[in-house]
């Protein structure tokens, strides 16, 4: 529960209405009943009526007007019922309230500010990486897709030996305004460790700056080599099986 209004007047209004309803309802069952007794005396009499007159004859008309005050009147309660349903306001989301704008007691009008509501199943962290690094992530396309793993780290506030677990869920359309580096989403579950497989991890601050990991793509068909070793950019010396020396040119990956 977020906000409540006093809803005493709209319980009245609700109770005015089911009154109105029963009226409805009870003189649509006194006009089938004479529904019924105007039938039964036109089968009696058994005399011939012009059609369009039937109808007046067996009260149709006035049938019709009392089934249509009794769906009005249930519209009407049922309207009623909602304004006091709306006069308690429910967070539709799992949330913490970040900022109050109005206090006990206080006037408001349809569109004033209460408050803001941040949700806690999950925060996003906001990291820039360089436009060339992003072979090396992957970056969901479509909800099915996974993203690229990543370690969140704030040593300020958790230590050097507290961190947190993301994943990559999308990439920002436009690049940084000033270092033109591309920015990426990274969701963290229960970022305040809330549930209990997460107790005792770090509970996360909104708007502070953390420092990011994130794991690049698996190579395969790869050796890792000293970067003294390399030559020219792209050659590496090897001895071969027969105690020769080879040149041999290699991609750097």
């Amino acid at each position: 529960l977020v906000v409540r209004i006093d809803p005493a007047d709209h319980r009245l209004v609700v109770q005015q209405r089911a009154s109105a309803l029963s009226k409805a309802e009870s003189a649509h069952r006194l006009e089938m009943g004479l529904q019924a007794v105007a039938l039964r005396d036109y089968e009696l009499l058994n005399e011939a009526v012009a059609p369009e007159s039937r109808d007046l004859v067996l009260r149709k008309p006035q049938l019709q007007s009392a089934e249509a005050s009794v769906v009005s009147a249930r519209a009407a309660l049922e309207d009623a019922r909602l304004d006091l349903a709306r006069t308690e306001v429910r967070a539709p989301f799992n949330a913490i309230l970040r900022d109050r704008r109005t206090d006990l007691g206080g006037q408001v009008s349809a569109s004033s500010p209460l408050g803001s509501l941040v949700g806690v199943d999950t925060f996003w962290v906001e990291v820039s990486v360089p436009v060339d690094q992003l072979k090396w992530i992957e970056i969901p396309t479509t909800a099915a897709m996974k993203g690229s793993g990543a370690r969140i780290f704030s040593e300020t506030s958790w230590g050097t030996a507290g961190h947190r677990t993301g994943e990559v869920v999308r990439m920002r359309a436009g690049l940084e305004s000033k270092g033109r580096m591309a920015r990426l989403l990274i969701a963290v579950p229960d970022p305040l460790a809330l549930r209990p497989e997460n107790e005792g991890q770090p509970r996360m601050i909104l708007s502070t700056y953390v420092r990011v990991e994130i794991m690049g793509k698996q190579l395969s068909d790869v050796a890792t080599i000293p970067r003294s070793a390399l030559r020219d950019g792209d050659h590496v010396y090897l001895m071969n099986g027969n105690d020769q020396l080879e040149i041999r040119q290699v991609e750097v990956a």
